[in-house]
């Protein structure tokens, strides 16, 4: 055992701090040095409440910082009063990843008691007292790889911001790594550990803003009202990347803008400031299902929230009005839509009311791109939304949005108005996502997901997105047809089926994949997706980020597929022109974000995490992210072919000639056929390149591209497009089909003049692509039993959310019941030191929980150590054995436990 804790102690602390279990880990450490130091002094058990004011400075610098010191003491440990001893600390337990409720029992109290902090110790609070874990949805959580900040000098700001991570590795397997890598010390060839990996040469981490500088910490007047809500109500410890800055900046009454990827923790930015604030919190939301989700989980933490949509009775309506019209109303958050914002005279009217009594808290405008015509999901009502400011100007503004370029981001804080708006953005990187995009073959998509889905993910939820109904319903047809449980979504279907259809599928009862139109996306609010599947083309890098970003909400791998043909293009480019609403402007926009999603799926060389964040104005992420991090590496990363990039200029400019010659110049679009005689498509000139005998002309550029494959020329001719050296003139047809003939471009000329060259980078065939397979890692017997725990905690969470008439994962987030089937213990106490798990929540729901955990709680170290390499563990147990005979003597360990 000396050896394991030496091993431990010889970890640096910025990679312990990597771990998921850091807290745990420290603290123990630090307990076991106490009581070393103890013995050799005394036999007297320490009883320090106190928080000293060394201690973290003595786990920084490590065990030979202090030579013929003592070391210090961890944060506000209990011990038992009988006997002078402590309570059974089991750090064996905790190095191997379990605890064993029977014998013994570890106990911090980390939760904020108010009644003996105060705000001076507030100011003090260790990185253990702080928890990322994300409110956006209960369901969503990050596990970061640096989720424990670093200890701090005195003269630095007592926050950090949590970074994120790959996703984290079980502590068992992260113990022996770090034991197979001090064994193997010597080969230089070993290799390093997702984890420590993650935390070098890392260019995705937030940087720290100055002008934000005054926000961070806990020294302001709100912060210990706050923490305590944030403890006792949410059950939180930690703060995530902002977090904790855009609260206390929204406490101030400051206007703030925050960018934070789905999973980042919104929500809690302006929940948690409605419940410290006096007053009613209004959150104008796109979407009724969000609407009714976000209440639903507001209300199991017994937080004061409803909602007032159109479909609201006049009754319901009136009981809403009431309250907020009392002198002090109960309600702390108010959803609301913003058409019915726009719209309702007496829901303007309670806001009056309200501004002129200073019980209008603030303003929460949820989704915040729709604001922006830049955009990719514009909606008119949200841009009538400045007159908030107008009307109630000294009301704060909060505006919240996953998916905002720099330019959209701009552009929504100039219509809303905002005053000096407090910007907080953080990293788009979703790093448990895995991107890939497959070749489409039109007619054979629906059997192409079905056999992606029942090769990897046969059991889980999924959500295929097809562009039109009729692709729905066909899509849904087939997988029924083949055995497995898919249901249509679309705009198609009525309001009543819509519901049965999403509740259904989001509570797992009939329907295991979704076949919906992109207006199923944004309400959306199910945590355990474990695939995304497009079976065509999105609009736009924005819808697709979003879209596929509905995968993986609880912070566990998943899959993000991409079906693309080329020919989606001409189709979603018809229906940009048969918008009602579009003028040329705005068309010219969809049309632009179109090709920017075209240029993703065309280039099959660069990592596609760093073309999606690119998009956002994020240039400086981490070039190496996936291949760090083989469990989400995209389709580009994991192809071990180096493409060679060569000068294709020449081809080209016999390609311009030929176009110049027989096509024509730019033209637009025609809805008349032109009666000139050279009209190619894009395939025909494929055809004329390679030399085809189907080919319509067999002279000019005819056979220049022989040596070529076809897969290859098709790339070269859509590159051609894309980079606007070609054009494609549409051409819709007396059956209303859409065809693009091909014209120059407005860079061809620049070609012809030398001024711009063309690169080239030659790929394997579409055929070697679409074969390509993720690879399954393999579990180890803990993990499955770990798995197995999981499986029935969740369905024992779906019988306690028919009875209690909530969504199954709004007991307890997927994150949390992973968390809590990790610890294999039914130890009230070890069950509460985890994020989401609450005095309330346990005393309500416990009970079947508990019962669940009874059956793995037997797992102890005995069990695991079979599981332990020998050649790791003949290096380990003889240390053991004389550690647990050591510490026995000094009673420091109950017997049982030997």
């Amino acid at each position: 055992m000396d050896s394991i804790c030496q091993l431990v102690d010889a970890i640096p602390l910025h990679e312990l701090q990597s771990l998921s279990c850091a807290r745990q880990l420290l603290q123990q450490r630090d307990l076991r040095r106490k009581l070393l130091g103890n013995s050799v002094t005394s036999n007297k058990s320490s009883t320090n409440n106190t928080f000293p004011r060394n201690w973290k400075a003595c786990v920084e610098r490590g065990p030979l910082a202090c030579p013929g010191a003592a070391p210090c003491s961890g944060p506000n440990w209990s011990f038992s009063s009988g006997r002078n001893s402590p309570k059974s600390t089991n750090l064996p337990s905790l190095l191997f990843g379990t605890v064993n409720s029977s014998n013994f029992s570890t106990k911090t109290n980390q939760t904020l008691d108010t009644s003996y902090v105060s705000k001076q110790s507030l100011e003090e609070i260790t990185y253990f007292d702080l928890d990322p874990f994300d409110i956006d949805d209960f369901d969503e959580d990050w596990e970061n790889s640096e989720n424990v900040s670093a200890p701090e000098t005195p003269s630095a700001p007592l926050y950090q911001p949590i970074r994120e991570g790959p996703p984290a590795q079980s502590l068992l397997s992260k113990i022996m790594s770090r034991a197979k890598g001090s064994a193997l010390v010597s080969n230089s060839a070993a290799p390093k550990s997702t984890f420590s990996m993650a935390t070098k040469n890392r260019s995705d981490l937030p940087v720290n803003n100055p002008a934000l500088e005054r926000f961070r910490g806990m020294k302001f007047s709100h912060s210990e009202e706050m923490m305590n809500i944030f403890h006792k109500k949410f059950g939180l410890h930690y703060f995530r990347t902002n977090q904790l800055e855009a609260i206390n900046a929204a406490l101030l009454g400051e206007d703030c803008f925050i960018l934070m990827p789905t999973g980042g923790g919104k929500s809690l930015c302006y929940q948690l400031p409605a419940c410290v604030s006096a007053g009613v919190t209004i959150v104008i939301s796109p979407l009724r299902s969000l609407i009714i989700d976000q209440v639903q989980k507001l209300k199991t933490l017994d937080i004061a929230a409803t909602y007032l949509t159109g479909d609201r009775t006049d009754a319901d309506a009136s009981k809403i009005y009431m309250q907020l019209s009392k002198k002090d109303p109960v309600i702390k958050l108010l959803y609301v839509t913003p058409e019915k914002v726009c719209a309702s005279n007496r829901l303007m009217s309670a806001l009056e009311n309200l501004y002129d009594r200073k019980l209008l808290a603030r303003f929460v405008i949820d989704e915040a791109h729709c604001v922006s015509q830049w955009g990719h999901d514009f909606r008119q009502d949200y841009k009538r939304l400045n007159m908030l400011r107008r009307k109630f100007r000294s009301v704060p503004m909060m505006a919240l949005t996953a998916t905002a370029n720099p330019r959209v981001q701009k552009d929504v804080q100039n219509q809303l108005e905002m005053l000096k708006p407090q910007v907080f953005t953080m990293s788009f990187n979703r790093h448990n996502l895995k991107y890939d995009v497959l070749p489409k073959k039109p007619k054979k998509v629906a059997m192409d997901c079905l056999e992606w889905i029942k090769k990897y993910h046969p059991h889980d939820s999924g959500i295929i997105y097809c562009l039109s109904r009729h692709e729905c319903d066909t899509t849904a047809a087939i997988l029924q047809r083949e055995g497995l449980a898919a249901l249509a979504y679309h705009a198609g279907l009525t309001d009543s089926n819509r519901d049965l259809v999403q509740k259904k599928w989001i509570n797992q009862e009939g329907c295991q994949v979704i076949c919906a139109t992109i207006a199923f996306g944004m309400g959306i609010d199910k945590p355990d997706v474990r695939y995304v599947i497009h079976a065509s083309l999105p609009k736009s890098v924005e819808g697709y980020y979003q879209e596929s970003g509905r995968a993986g909400r609880d912070g566990e791998m998943s899959h993000c597929l991409l079906f693309y043909s080329y020919s989606d293009v001409t189709r979603l480019r018809r229906l940009i022109l048969m918008e009602k609403d579009g003028n040329s402007h705005t068309r010219e926009t969809h049309f632009n974000n179109l090709y920017s999603m075209v240029h993703y799926c065309e280039n099959v060389v660069d990592c596609r995490r760093i073309q999606l964040l690119a998009y956002f104005g994020e240039t400086n992420f981490n070039p190496t992210f996936c291949k760090d991090h083989p469990e989400v590496t995209c389709d580009n990363c994991s192809r071990k072919k180096d493409y060679k990039s060569r000068n294709v200029t020449d081809e080209v400019k016999s390609i311009i000639r030929f176009v110049q010659e027989h096509c024509g110049q730019m033209g637009r679009i025609n809805t008349k056929r032109n009666t000139r005689s050279g009209r190619y498509t894009l395939n025909m000139m494929v055809d004329i390149f390679l030399g085809a005998t189907s080919a319509k002309i067999q002279s000019g550029i005819f056979g220049k591209g022989a040596a070529y494959s076809r897969h290859n020329v098709e790339r070269l001719f859509r590159k051609l497009v894309l980079d606007k050296i070609l054009d494609e003139d549409l051409y819709i047809t007396a059956n209303d089909q859409a065809v693009a003939y091909i014209i120059l471009g407005e860079k061809a000329q620049a070609v012809l003049n030398g001024s711009l060259q063309v690169e080239f980078h030659e790929t394997e065939s579409a055929s070697a692509i679409r074969k390509q397979r993720a690879s399954m890692a393999k579990m180890s017997q803990r993990e499955e039993m770990v798995k197995k725990c999981l499986g029935e905690l969740t369905d024992t969470c779906k019988t306690l959310g028919k009875v209690f008439d909530v969504h199954y994962f709004n007991i307890f987030s997927t994150s949390t019941l992973k968390k809590i089937a990790e610890t294999l213990s039914s130890d009230a106490e070890v069950l509460l030191q985890i994020d989401g798990v609450t005095e309330d929540k346990l005393e309500k729901y416990g009970a079947e929980i508990i019962k669940v955990m009874d059956k793995y709680s037997e797992w102890t170290i005995p069990g695991l150590v079979s599981f332990v390499p020998k050649h790791v563990l003949s290096c380990l147990v003889p240390s053991l054995l004389l550690y647990q005979k050591s510490l026995l003597s000094s009673h420091y360990l109950n017997s049982a436990y030997l």
